[in-house]
């Protein structure tokens, strides 16, 4: 990994931050994890803020692969 460029974006607000680079000499495979259970509270448009900040990355969030539970009785998704 020599002299590979890096880019790094801070979240809004964020002035400053560390920054730690571990590099391994064989390869180090994460497991793939069931996705977690997200419960929002509010309106419809909570869901769908929620999704707009996450669409922009690939590996957050699939559409094709999303579902909302819709309970009429209760009125919550």
């Amino acid at each position: 990994m020599e002299n590979e460029k890096m880019q790094v974006n801070f979240a809004p607000g964020m002035t400053e931050a560390t920054l730690r680079v571990i590099e391994l000499h064989e390869e180090n495979e994460l497991p793939v994890l069931e996705p977690d259970k997200v419960e929002l509270a509010g309106t419809i448009g909570s869901v769908h803020e929620f999704l707009l900040k996450r669409i922009s990355e690939k590996e957050q969030i699939n559409q094709k692969r999303c579902y909302i539970l819709v309970d009429r009785e209760k009125m919550t998704l």
